[in-house]
């Protein structure tokens, strides 16, 4: 690859996409994460990495770059990555294991896409939690106790102050259960 005419940092840049794209071409790339994604797990992502050994960012960026997500919800990944120290080092290593993962990685798209909840998966997987809690947080729009209580206290009590704090400022229907109770009712 000649990169003579473009910057060290650009030149870099072409390298790793070059890398990635040799290492996961488009259609295993789609084989993996699908034609069209609105979220990735990261525990997802951590068995795409242990699995072909491409980083996870490098996973965010080939699915950015192959249009399986958005430009917007990669910048919002990478944002993640930056916030949770992940740039230098990523929580899960690459250990090229030969285990059989197809099962986990299916489990974990299904609760990023929403498709089933973790309690479901627990029913028919009952590893799930034990990988669940494996990284320290998953999407920030899935927080979970269990994600919770896997932090620092110190950490815990400031998300908590942070959560009181979202909540005191959202405005909350009040309703009383007999009312709902009724109306669920009228309805069948």
């Amino acid at each position: 690859m000649d990169t003579a005419a473009v910057s060290e940092k650009e030149a870099e840049k072409l390298a790793n996409r070059f890398a990635a794209a040799l290492i996961v071409p488009p259609e295993r790339a789609f084989h993996e994460l699908g034609a069209r994604r609105t979220h990735l797990d990261w525990q997802e992502l951590s068995i795409l990495k242990r699995k072909y050994g491409l980083s996870m960012a490098a996973w965010v960026y080939r699915a950015k770059d192959l249009g399986i997500i958005t430009e917007h919800y990669a910048a919002k990944l990478y944002q993640e990555i930056g916030k949770r120290g992940w740039r230098k080092r990523e929580p899960v290593e690459y250990i090229a294991d030969e285990m059989p993962l197809k099962l986990e990685q299916m489990a974990h798209r299904a609760v990023a896409e929403g498709l089933i909840s973790a309690d479901q998966i627990g029913r028919v997987y009952p590893d799930w939690f034990d990988q669940e809690l494996a990284l320290p947080l998953r999407s920030s729009e899935r927080f979970t106790i269990y994600d919770l209580l896997q932090l620092p206290e110190e950490q815990q009590q400031r998300v908590m102050e942070e959560a009181f704090a979202v909540a005191s400022e959202a405005e909350i229907e009040i309703f009383e259960a007999s009312e709902f109770l009724e109306e669920m009712e009228g309805t069948h």
